[in-house]
């Protein structure tokens, strides 16, 4: 099996095409073994699968090696019971197939033969056919090819021009601080969010927890960003630039933060994430979404529920035209290297911010990082750009060339999550080298990178740089000073004016999210339908999947006859249809991962919507398509078995039609829902998929098919009564046979040679068992050999399985509750999983 899984593997290019036919082909495999239906029962159109199955070879092996020359001892004879001697086999019969009248046990050769009709001559031939399956399938999967074709590159279109020549001129003229100037000016863009708050912070500590004791990750960090400003955060690697940009913009969910981050003198509130961009290292993006859609969404959920609809889609065309967006604005996003380019995903990760309209400020994390020198440029002409027409930016940045450091504005560099500096770069990074060459650094050379020239020689664990402890310097400095006292005036000031700024949200300030609760739930309902619609293999691999599964089932199951075998089929039938949910559930905890994925890293941290319009919004999507998987899932198999046409009086062909489709409709709910449930309480796809193959393997052996309730050791029949699956199974099985006339096969009738001396017929001598045990007689005047059918209609054949035919309703009442327990579940699993944990110490 593990070579025919690689054999079609190779012939897929994605995993989701390999699932469809992999399933239906295990389907085939496991109906066409031998178990579920013997080999004369098979139908003809079908049946040549078992010739090409390697499990109906292991099979058909495994049971001659199990009952070859073996005798079974009967369990039960007929007759039995009041009026026929218990130790006399004269005039009896073992209840089983391949039984001969008058012995108490069952030989295995005739049960193979009766049953099956496997020679016992195929033990050992069997093995050398899956040595050969196994040999051909290893080579069909060996057929890789690596063709490298020429390429032909494409012209590159570049919309900022100026800039990209500009920086042209300045490599090929080599350019250097002293010699060069950025001249900052940029157009003038109208309709972009004006903002009038300061955002300043001061002796801002951070610690986590390190074992018992913690550990001081910043220490006083003071600071602020203007409007119009733009801030580089700068500092070698460990200094905590991101952790500080992290605690400014209240994304650390565990540790404790202490100091004071105020707008304008007051404190944060829980509105803030919502009201700051934040611009992620990792361009994170929905790959089926357009780049107009994407910054409409952000849009739509994170603009004040004041402004209208149109109002936040002009804007949106705003943001478009500010950031030279326009000729790819209808483009899917699509995944790297399948295609938006790397600076357009980078602008695109800026405009999705830009498109929420901050109130307040936009962060960015290492915009610059992975980039090249010319889509580097690119971005940071760009942050130039919001800067002067009125955004207030703080952007970490690691070790930015000569002319990308002339951009910003002021600096705040860190060193083991110390301040060592804090003010203006001045021209040419003048007031930066004039502080560090007068504190004690080495001479700036002309003609060096003046931020490579500030890490280095604020690098302490560099031998060239000594021992200099820059922390203590910036703090006994004037400038230390004056950063405090500006601190203060913005304190004061704050106090005396308690007027909301200009341009200010109408929205309460305490709203959480900017959007109501219901109005989420239908944006991302879109959104996540719109992603499934243009995502079709996915939804081609469910449908052709779970439509093939069903049709191969009906077709193999054709017009089931009412004998006992046939009874027996309808029972695998039903069972067999379940077992689609392997297959499904390795879908659909993938596809909740990746989007759960998508929402913490970016939206759930951006207050575009909550945590529980995300799980309905997904638990809605699975719903619809699975219920219609279902509608087609029930026309493939519910005709083709001849199931409808068992009806009667009590029981009318309109209600068990309707039950069985409220069943097999609720098995595909209970099939999202439980999958969802596991993805949502665990964090890695496949350890979720494995629960789940664990949890429905339990199911399986425990549905009361495979073993009957009878069978169970005492300790496992509260797992019969406790897993779903059996009153799915019970509930179909009552819709499709209750009430129901059986006629034995000629096979199936058990033959009884009633006693030599005896003057009674058959009827006379089976009397007294039939009016306990049941069953019919073909003959019942016959006197030298009685043909005796088991069962006379499916009630008792159910009975004997612990079915009872009133109870169809009232299992699909108990199965409803277990998909309504899955969807709290889901919930539940996630807010204990991903909720509560993320609260702050």
């Amino acid at each position: 099996m593990s070579m025919l899984f690689r054999m079609v593997g190779s012939l897929s290019r994605t995993y989701e095409q390999s699932l469809a036919p992999v399933a239906i082909m295990i389907f085939n495999f496991i109906i066409y073994a031998g178990f579920a239906i013997p080999p004369d029962y098979q139908v003809p159109w079908l049946g040549w699968i078992r010739w090409i199955n390697p499990i109906g070879y292991a099979y058909e092996s495994l049971m001659i090696n199990e009952f070859r020359n073996r005798k079974f001892p009967c369990s039960a004879t007929v007759p039995s019971g009041p009026g026929y001697n218990p130790g006399n086999m004269d005039g009896k019969v073992c209840a089983a197939i391949g039984a001969v009248p008058g012995e108490d046990f069952v030989e295995g050769n005739n049960f193979l033969k009766a049953k099956y009709g496997y020679p016992l001559s195929h033990l050992w031939g069997n093995l050398g056919i899956l040595f050969a399956m196994m040999a051909g399938f290893s080579q069909k999967s060996k057929g890789d090819v690596l063709l490298f074709r020429k390429e032909h590159f494409s012209r590159i279109s570049i919309k900022d021009e100026e800039s990209v020549e500009q920086f042209v001129h300045l490599e090929e003229n080599g350019a250097t601080p002293d010699s060069f100037s950025f001249e900052k000016k940029s157009r003038i863009i109208g309709g972009l969010q004006e903002q009038s708050s300061v955002f300043h912070w001061s002796d801002v500590s951070y610690d986590v927890k390190a074992g018992k004791e913690n550990r001081r990750i910043l220490h006083e960090v003071d600071g602020w960003v203007k409007p119009g400003t733009l801030t580089a955060l700068m500092g070698a690697t460990g200094a905590g630039k991101t952790t500080l940009l992290d605690v400014l913009a209240d994304r650390k969910s565990v540790g404790i933060i202490r100091g004071d981050i105020c707008i304008d003198g007051k404190t944060r509130n829980i509105g803030f994430q919502r009201k700051t961009g934040y611009v992620q290292q990792a361009d994170i993006h929905l790959p089926t979404a357009t780049v107009r859609e994407a910054l409409e969404f952000s849009a739509l959920l994170r603009q004040s529920n004041s402004r209208s609809r149109v109002e936040k889609f002009a804007y949106v065309d705003t943001v478009l035209s500010m950031l030279n967006m326009e000729s790819y604005a209808d483009a899917v996003i699509g995944v790297p290297g399948r295609g938006l380019n790397i600076e357009q995903r980078k602008r695109l990760t800026i405009a999705v911010e830009m498109a929420a309209r901050p109130e307040f400020l936009l962060f960015l994390d290492e915009p610059t990082s992975s980039l090249d020198s010319q889509t580097a440029w690119s971005i940071c002409t760009l942050l130039r750009q919001l800067a002067d027409n009125g955004q207030a930016i703080l952007c970490t940045i690691h070790q930015p060339s000569t002319e990308l450091f002339q951009i910003f504005d002021r600096l705040l560099l860190l060193g083991d999550g110390k301040t060592l500096y804090f003010g203006e770069i001045g021209c040419s990074a003048s007031t930066v080298i004039n502080y560090f060459e007068g504190a004690g650094a080495s001479p700036y050379k002309e003609g060096q990178n003046p931020a490579e020239w500030v890490l280095r020689v604020t690098n302490t664990k560099s031998v060239d740089v000594g021992s200099i402890d820059w922390p203590s310097i910036w703090n006994s400095s004037p400038e230390k000073a004056a950063v405090a006292d500006q601190l203060s005036e913005m304190a004061l000031s704050a106090m005396k004016n308690t007027a909301l700024p200009q341009g200010s949200e109408r929205t309460p300030p305490h709203d959480e999210y900017a959007a109501p609760f219901l109005p989420q739930i239908y944006l991302v309902t879109c959104r996540i339908f719109q992603d499934y619609w243009r995502d079709p293999t996915y939804l081609y691999s469910k449908f052709a999947m779970c439509i093939g599964a069903a049709l191969f089932n009906g077709l193999s199951f054709w017009m089931t006859s009412k004998d006992l075998q046939g009874l027996t089929n309808v029972l695998f039938s039903c069972f067999l249809l379940t077992v689609v949910f392997s297959t499904i559930d390795q879908q659909i905890i993938p596809r909740f991962l990746s989007g759960r994925a998508l929402f913490e890293a970016r939206e759930k941290q951006s207050k575009t919507y909550s945590w529980i319009a995300f799980v309905t919004a997904n638990i809605i999507v699975e719903i619809v398509w699975q219920s219609f998987t279902s509608v087609l899932v029930f026309i493939a198999w519910y005709y083709p078995t001849g199931l409808w046409k068992n009806s009667d009086k009590s029981f009318s062909m309109t209600e068990r039609a309707g039950l069985m489709f409220l069943l097999i409709w609720f098995f595909f709910v209970f099939i999202s829902t439980l999958s969802q449930a596991l993805a949502a309480g665990i964090e890695d796809a496949q350890t979720a998929v494995n629960v789940a193959q664990l949890l429905f393997s339990l199911c399986l052996i425990f549905c009361g098919i495979l073993v009957q309730p009878k069978d169970l050791p005492n300790f496992w029949y509260f797992m019969y009564r406790g897993v779903p699956i059996t009153y799915l199974v019970d509930g179909m099985v009552v819709a499709g046979l209750a009430n129901t006339e059986v006629t034995c096969a000629p096979i199936e009738f058990l033959k009884i040679s009633p006693p030599v001396n005896g003057t009674e017929n058959c009827g006379q001598y089976m009397s007294s068992y039939l009016s306990v045990a049941g069953g019919r007689l073909l003959d019942p005047n016959a006197v030298d050999e009685c043909l005796y059918c088991p069962i006379a209609d499916t009630n008792s054949f159910l009975s004997g399985r612990g079915i009872n035919v009133q109870d169809g309703w009232r299992d699909f009442g108990i199965f409803a509750a277990y998909v309504i327990f899955n969807i709290a579940a889901t919930f539940l699993f996630y807010w204990l999983a991903r909720v509560s944990k993320s609260k702050k110490v």
